[in-house]
């Protein structure tokens, strides 16, 4: 038998029911995304296609992870956190995502996404991109944001030449004429075959634009209109001919 008042018993019983609620019984909020979690992804730098960008340091912004990119350009990453990559002593910072991540993508400048895409052809180990960049050892330091020119003069000056070419040509005239190593109008020019001084159409060409497998523009990127190269770099000002060549 239940004595006392009614109405006492019944405000204490939803006043304890209301306690335990608030409190929670002490349990925590599991919708709170757990950042520790390592996942891993690709740093890449997107050409033709999605080409990884190998021997690049990097370190995540709590600084609880460092190394260097992969052989096939994978990085370790910490969920909700920036990772900060070193190129050609400089520092790119992105946001990671599985899979693959463009270097160039977190830029904003088209004239510094140009300038560090021709950065990392340039200082490529092997300067063949169709196997990745490969940057383990290098120590080059350019800024991207510098001028179009002042790159092109930075590279040749550290590198002392020009990297491979992206293609084979089909005909090979005379193992003295022009190169993709010695491509001024100082060298001979066997039947005149100016267009052998020519830089890839790769190296200089807008991102965007579609090449076909020996390295001549196909598909021009609309945004721009034009597909670049160099000829006869080196020649005076009136020194050629005009013509139709």
């Amino acid at each position: 038998m239940v004595s006392g008042n009614p109405l006492k018993q019944r405000f204490t019983i939803l006043f304890f029911s209301f306690f335990i609620t608030a409190c929670g019984g002490g349990g925590s909020d599991d919708s709170t995304p757990d950042n520790s979690t390592t996942q891993t992804a690709r740093l890449v730098v997107l050409l033709d296609s999605p080409t990884p960008i190998i021997g690049a340091s990097y370190s995540n912004s709590s600084k609880s992870i460092t190394g260097v990119t992969e052989s096939d350009g994978s990085f370790k990453y910490k969920i909700g956190e920036t990772t900060l990559f070193s190129i050609a002593g400089k520092d790119y910072s992105i946001n990671p995502a599985q899979n693959d991540n463009d270097i160039l993508a977190s830029l904003i400048n088209p004239d510094t996404k140009e300038n560090l895409k021709l950065i990392l052809l340039h200082l490529d180990n092997d300067t063949i991109p169709n196997n990745g960049i490969d940057l383990t050892g290098v120590d080059t330091a350019i800024d991207a944001d510098l001028p179009f020119k002042t790159v092109l003069q930075l590279l040749f000056k550290e590198t002392g030449d020009m990297p491979s070419l992206t293609f084979k040509p089909s005909l090979g005239i005379n193992t003295e004429a022009p190169q993709g190593g010695a491509d001024t109008a100082g060298m001979p020019m066997p039947f005149v075959d100016i267009f052998r001084t020519a830089r890839p159409f790769p190296e200089l060409s807008p991102l965007g634009t579609t090449f076909d497998q020996n390295g001549w523009p196909s598909l021009l990127n609309p945004a721009f209109g034009y597909a670049r190269t160099k000829l006869l770099q080196g020649t005076l000002n009136n020194a050629i001919p005009e013509g139709k060549y």
